[in-house]
């Protein structure tokens, strides 16, 4: 959140975050289980002095996992066909952050860092028929691509034998959908705004 704070490596790392998932979700007398396992931040840093350091990460900005299946019926050439409609989304928004950090005096700590905001989501749908020898299955994936950018900026304020403060803002740029080649929507990327507080005594 806060690119200053890349400082705190100290040294050359690689670090990856899991973050398992557990899903329930009830109707009525059923309920649906799920778990997921994904790692929603990737982060590589190389100090180039004890002052200044550079980085790049990759956080899930935006998750679009997700299943529904439901029952339904049409009437074809007269008759009422029975059929199961499943839509299924897969895919997400990625956040890379390009990140420089600098250290001009021992309290403060500076951060600066691009984002490039991007990813890929295909939603399918499918219609399972129970008649099959007369009515086939069908599948329609459609895939959706996100692209955009974001600039933020951050600073620390540390006295080991008090504690620390730390402040970032996050300025979002411009983002659009496309399906294709076509531009379905734009938007902005959410601005973001962070504070920390800390006391060690």
């Amino acid at each position: 959140v806060n690119p200053a704070a890349l400082l705190e490596f100290g040294s050359a790392a690689v670090s990856v975050q899991m973050a398992p998932e557990f899903r329930r979700v009830t109707d009525g007398n059923n309920t649906a289980i799920s778990s997921t396992q994904w790692f929603p931040v990737f982060i590589g840093a190389l100090p180039f002095s004890d002052k200044f350091i550079v980085g790049v990460s990759s956080s899930t900005l935006l998750d679009r996992s997700w299943q529904t299946t439901s029952p339904q019926q049409q009437i074809l050439n007269g008759d009422t066909v029975d059929f199961n409609s499943t839509t299924t989304s897969d895919g997400s928004v990625n956040d890379i952050a390009f990140t420089a950090a600098y250290m001009p005096v021992s309290w403060l700590r500076l951060g600066v860092a691009a984002h490039a905001i991007n990813g890929r989501d295909i939603v399918t749908t499918r219609l399972s028929f129970a008649d099959t020898v007369r009515y086939g299955n069908s599948v329609l994936p459609i895939t959706n691509t996100f692209t955009g950018n974001a600039l933020s900026v951050g600073a620390e304020l540390v006295e080991p034998s008090l504690g620390g403060l730390a402040v970032s803002f996050r300025r979002g740029g411009p983002f659009e959908q496309t399906v294709g080649d076509t531009l379905i929507a734009r938007a902005n990327v959410p601005d973001e705004f962070g504070l920390g507080l800390v006391y060690t005594g």
